[in-house]
């Protein structure tokens, strides 16, 4: 969408600007967060964080405070359709109002879809669980 097509006339930031608002969004395939949030008229409002292997979060900067957050390589796609390494990218969050928190996880999975890659379901669940304890 952005290497390939320069945005696409800001195409995906017109889906997240008209279909908000949003408190929190994860992105898969995303190498720049800022650019998503900017095409999204959000780079204000929301604080990005860049994760790795292009993943992303962002979430409202009114609403929410950042606790912690972490990261971590859990899966590998397998060699049939490979595309390399796959990570999970997780925040804490104290929601200003309320004061409650919540935990957001984003992850893409390894392909080929339904497989869980390399190593199967069950070692990506449990290298997901690993990285979020």
């Amino acid at each position: 969408l952005f290497e390939r097509r320069g945005g696409n006339g800001r195409s995906a930031g017109r889906l997240i600007e008209g279909g908000g608002p949003f408190d929190l969004m994860g992105f898969q395939e995303c190498d720049s967060v800022s650019r998503v949030l900017s095409d999204a008229r959000l780079e204000s409002s929301h604080v990005g964080l860049q994760g790795p292997r292009a993943l992303a979060i962002a979430y409202a900067r009114d609403a929410w405070s950042l606790l912690d957050q972490g990261k971590g390589d859990v899966a590998e796609d397998r060699s049939e359709q490979y595309f390399g390494k796959r990570s999970v990218q997780w925040v804490r969050l104290r929601h200003r109002a309320s004061g409650k928190t919540v935990f957001f996880m984003n992850h893409h999975g390894p392909l080929p879809v339904g497989t869980g890659g390399k190593c199967g379901r069950h070692a990506t669940a449990w290298n997901l669980l690993k990285t979020i304890a």
